[in-house]
């Protein structure tokens, strides 16, 4: 089984502490720790990381100058931010420096995992609550999304990889990939991220449908 390196980086001890144990409880993840920005910087030189859990902030370099920063690697790890805030204007600013994940400290600690999970899959992950604050931050015409897409779309507000979503469906992945560069094309959004924003926005899913069967 690979053991993925996770560098979580944030200046209270306790959070630090909390998260490392629900990870290390994983038996996937050895967890490496810094208490603020330079610290993560110095070890991102020494070390590789499959993925950088990330404070935003923090003395000593924020979080946000840290991405910044990390942009010029030629090799910058998955980032995935945790924040007490859900500040939209602030997230789109970290997905466009290349974040893949942003998580709200005040949601239940089963969702660390599942964000980690999905961020190493290849895929994005937003807090719903947060989602819901991003697509005010947007505008486009009206979609109309077919039954399999929709059902496709809420797997994808959840989080799930294309295989989880086959599973669930009973689809192949490749037909998953199919259904989610249709809902692309007709919300007109280049990111998963952006298509669930875009579909809050437009009635299409609500919050309460991403949070059945969570």
């Amino acid at each position: 089984m690979k053991t993925y390196h996770v560098l979580l980086v944030d200046d209270h001890p306790v959070v630090r502490t909390g998260i490392s144990q629900i990870l290390k409880a994983e038996n996937v993840f050895e967890i490496y720790e810094a208490d603020h920005g330079e610290e993560a910087w110095h070890l991102l030189q020494t070390q590789p990381f499959d993925l950088l859990l990330l404070d935003l902030r923090m003395p000593r370099l924020n979080g946000l100058d840290l991405v910044r920063r990390l942009r010029t690697m030629y090799r910058m790890p998955p980032i995935i931010i945790l924040s007490a805030f859900a500040d939209a204007a602030q997230a789109l600013t970290l997905f466009r420096h290349g974040i893949r994940g942003y998580i709200l400290k005040d949601e239940a600690t089963t969702t660390i995992c599942d964000a980690i999970r999905t961020v190493l899959s290849g895929d994005l992950w937003v807090s719903p609550r947060l989602a819901a604050r991003l697509y005010q931050h947007h505008s486009m015409p009206s979609i109309r999304l077919s039954e399999r897409e929709r059902e496709v779309l809420l797997h994808l507000a959840r989080g799930w990889s294309n295989r989880r979503i086959a599973e669930a469906l009973h689809i192949t992945e490749n037909t998953v990939r199919n259904h989610v560069a249709a809902i692309f094309n007709k919300t007109g959004a280049t990111s998963r991220v952006a298509a669930v924003i875009l579909a809050l926005k437009y009635g299409e899913i609500t919050l309460d449908d991403i949070a059945i069967g969570d």
